[in-house]
């Protein structure tokens, strides 16, 4: 469904990946990968908030490093659960590239509307997109040092605390 509402001039994307251009995950990797009942990577996902589109490129980076199954941002908490052992460490080198990227109608935007994630100023695409304004890596370790982590290993509400983290700030990195 398409929204009358307007589009931003600005949007944000968060990635892994240094590149040219913007495309959808499923573009590179061929198999499908779905986040709740409405997300999936078939949609290249960009939001007009720069902090989100950190907290959402730091969520798939994390994802395609790690065995991570649970990944949320609560106010300044990150809660991750992993099938595996991840340490304060491999959190502060995980690779983050922010996106800045001319919103334009010819790019195929549309407003997300995603009542599972609870993110209004979401959008997505299935297009490639090449209107990249500005591309930067994120300091990653300088940019937790505002959250509080806590990682768990196991899954869902049965997990077990693996590391509880204080704000990350009183750690060096």
């Amino acid at each position: 469904m398409q929204s009358s509402e307007a589009l931003p001039g600005i949007l944000y994307h968060g990635s892994r990946f240094k590149q040219n251009e913007l495309q959808p995950g499923y573009n590179h990797s061929r198999k499908l990968v779905k986040w709740d009942q409405t997300e999936n990577n078939t949609f290249l996902y960009a939001t007009s908030v720069k902090d989100t589109a950190i907290e959402l490129g730091f969520a798939s980076s994390l994802e395609k490093l790690f065995d991570v199954t649970y990944f949320k941002v609560e106010g300044k908490e990150i809660l991750i659960e992993c099938t595996s052992e991840l340490k304060l460490k491999d959190l502060a080198i995980v690779p983050v590239y922010l996106y800045k990227i001319d919103c334009k109608d010819s790019d195929g935007w549309k407003k997300n509307n995603n009542e599972h994630n609870g993110i209004a100023t979401e959008y997505k695409t299935h297009n490639c997109v090449r209107s990249i304004l500005l591309c930067e890596k994120v300091d990653i370790a300088l940019w937790l040092k505002s959250y509080r982590v806590v990682v768990r290993r196991g899954a869902g509400e049965t997990g077990a605390a693996l590391e509880s983290l204080e704000p990350v700030k009183r750690f060096s990195w």
